[in-house]
């Protein structure tokens, strides 16, 4: 067993360090999207939730221009419920 086993050995266990360190940064930050879109969803549910009558909803609705997060906007027309 020469020097240069070792030299590989040493490049594979920090190319191994390296990449778990690549993975485990892109799964934290994986997790940190989903955990923003669950509280997106959560705050959307307990808003809708939280609607006492329908009048609550006609107000919210009769303005038939809604902004959505990103800042685009939807307006609506000849657009009915019941």
């Amino acid at each position: 067993m020469g020097g240069s086993s070792r030299v590989g050995l040493f490049t594979t266990i920090i190319y191994a360090i390296i990449s778990m360190q690549s993975d485990w940064e892109w799964t934290i930050r994986y997790f940190g999207w989903i955990h923003e879109d669950y509280m997106r969803f959560v705050r959307d549910l307990l808003t809708f939730l939280t609607l006492s009558n329908s009048k609550d909803l006609d107000e919210r609705i009769s303005s038939k221009l809604l902004t959505t997060n990103n800042g685009l906007k939807i307006e609506l027309k000849n657009v009915s419920y019941s």
